[in-house]
């Protein structure tokens, strides 16, 4: 399973750039590396013009629109390859809600502080170091599914949808009255 890694959204705008950027500068070395290796990427759109791209470097796309929590459990890796500073990304909070490890570039995980390296994420500097980290994720599966709980339980106590809207109801109603 740890040899298996997926990317949520769509294939469009930035998302796109950043995507095919991933592919060229990290997934392109780790294939390289270990073809075993397997990336899905799940979309509704599908750039035809890349076509020969994932197939080059095992790739492939899912339309999947189900349970993406339960989808998740299908692989060993989430990746966001989103390359800019900004605050926080539904799609890593997504995935680190799955308990599945998450992997992105430090910037990713920016507007998540309590995010740790290595404690409840896997953060890289560079292509170089997002790449070693997904080389060495079969090493060390049975530490992925804890640094994976671990950032389920963070997700689940920090970042919860029903804890912010219940906070949030409570603002409205003091400003009401």
């Amino acid at each position: 399973n740890s040899k298996k890694a997926v990317i949520v959204g769509a294939l469009s705008g930035g998302n796109l750039i950043y995507t095919v950027r991933f592919i060229k500068e990290v997934w392109a070395n780790v294939v390289a590396r270990n073809p075993e290796m397997e990336l899905t990427i799940v979309t509704r759109i599908n750039p035809k013009k890349f076509a020969k791209l994932f197939q080059k470097y095992n790739i492939k796309l899912s339309d999947y629109s189900g349970n993406l929590n339960a989808y998740y459990q299908n692989f060993g890796l989430v990746i966001t390859p989103v390359l800019k500073d900004c605050g926080i990304q539904n799609k890593v909070l997504e995935g680190m809600a799955s308990g599945r490890p998450v992997v992105g570039y430090d910037c990713s995980f920016l507007g998540i502080p309590e995010a740790r390296h290595l404690e409840e994420v896997l953060s890289a500097r560079n292509s170089q170091e997002f790449t070693d980290l997904i080389i060495s994720a079969p090493a060390m599966s049975a530490k992925l599914d804890t640094l994976g709980l671990q950032a389920r339980i963070l997700v689940s106590q920090k970042y919860a949808w029903k804890d912010k809207i219940d906070s949030l109801g409570g603002v409205i109603g003091t400003m009401a009255k």
